[in-house]
């Protein structure tokens, strides 16, 4: 059986393993391990034996339909929490440059009738 690795396509790693250093056969021999384990593996034990296991979900079964229906929720109340925040913001934010303005108009008022109160003083 062809497996892909690092250095190329090999059938087995027996055979190129004569031109190898011995630290690299060392290697060759745990990989030798690692891939017979996983063809020995059944493949519901397994997950790596098949690397599109997610695009095997049935997308029809109630399990898969629970969980696309949780994370569509989260989804829709994280929206509207982050939109409820920004509309938050924006209203405090014109409620402050409305109150600077109403005390802005308040101290031009009060700055207009203090020098009347000094001319009926005196």
């Amino acid at each position: 059986m062809q497996r892909g690795i690092p250095g190329g396509q090999i059938s087995t790693l027996g055979e190129s393993a004569q031109s190898l250093p011995a630290s690299q056969d060392s290697l060759l021999q745990a990989l030798n391990f690692t891939f017979s384990a996983i063809e020995a593996a059944p493949d519901s034990t397994l997950v790596t034996s098949r690397p599109h296991t997610l695009l095997l979900i049935d997308p029809m079964s109630r399990p898969v339909a629970i969980a696309e229906i949780i994370v569509l929720l989260i989804l829709c109340a994280l929206v509207g929490w982050l939109l409820a925040s920004w509309l938050t913001y924006q209203r405090s934010k014109r409620l402050q440059a409305d109150l600077h303005s109403i005390r802005k108009e308040l101290d031009e008022c009060l700055q207009k009738k203090e020098p009347s109160k000094l001319t009926e003083q005196t």
